[in-house]
């Protein structure tokens, strides 16, 4: 028997790799080495180097403990003793945290603020569609929750997200008649639609991970308009920087 990989949420992920469980400093990630001063601006697929089973295994090769090594270590991974597993390479990225309940949830909601404050339509309009929405089967569990104007993003858990989001383009549609005009913000809105189809696909193949990572471009190419335009655009936090890591994870 071996273990083919540590599903977990970041912190938890964060702790058992060894790596550092703070976010809001220094180094974010135990994929790569990005620092925290350097997310404003990613503007694609990152290009910081990433983490090795070498570079790891020499960093706590010495590692006394109490002592924090490297690139924020703090201890060596328990289960890097098997046989058959390295948390380099072997702990999946976080997508219902990282990707649903945080960077759709945020710049969904950022969306949604800029589109009402332009007067298309109002937030009371929105929820009224929301609550109008037929749901059946499975999806019903999920139902997108009302949105609140006064929080940063839209609520409930990473399913409810994700299918709000799937949703989106479609409310949009119908709220507008089908009058949808040229946005920079539904540009936006588009492109994190489509890439949640691929984040949520049960395979993906080579050509869908490049089309992924040109999406991945295109989003912070669109995002970084969105936010020079609006002032009220929620900033990026380390969550955005696993965009580019999510489809090969």
């Amino acid at each position: 028997m071996g273990l083919i990989c540590y599903s977990a949420d970041n912190l938890e992920a964060s702790v058992v790799g060894g790596f550092s469980p703070c976010y809001s400093s220094n180094d974010v990630c135990r994929i790569c080495h990005h620092q925290y001063k350097d997310l404003q601006q990613i503007c694609g697929i990152p290009k910081v180097a990433k983490w090795t089973r070498d570079e790891y295994d020499c960093s706590v090769a010495n590692m006394e403990p109490g002592e924090q090594g490297e690139f924020g270590l703090n201890s060596r991974c328990l289960f890097n003793e098997l046989q058959s597993f390295h948390c380099i390479g072997q702990i999946p990225t976080d997508v219902m945290h990282d990707f649903c309940e945080k960077v759709a949830a945020f710049d969904v909601m950022s969306i949604l603020k800029v589109l009402v404050s332009s007067g298309l339509f109002s937030f009371e309009q929105y929820n009224q569609v929301l609550r109008e929405v037929k749901l059946s089967d499975y999806e019903a569990a999920d139902r997108p929750k009302l949105v609140n104007p006064k929080v940063s993003s839209i609520p409930g858990k990473a399913m409810a997200v994700a299918l709000h989001l799937r949703l989106l383009p479609f409310l949009l549609w119908r709220i507008l008649g089908g009058n949808v005009p040229n946005s920079d913000a539904i540009d936006l809105l588009v492109i994190l639609a489509r890439m949640l189809e691929y984040i949520m696909a049960d395979k993906l193949t080579e050509a869908d991970i490049e089309n992924f990572e040109d999406l991945v471009v295109e989003f912070f190419g669109k995002r970084k308009i969105c936010t020079d335009q609006h002032q009220n655009f929620c900033k990026m936090t380390p969550k955005y920087h696993h965009l580019g890591k999510l489809p090969l994870q």
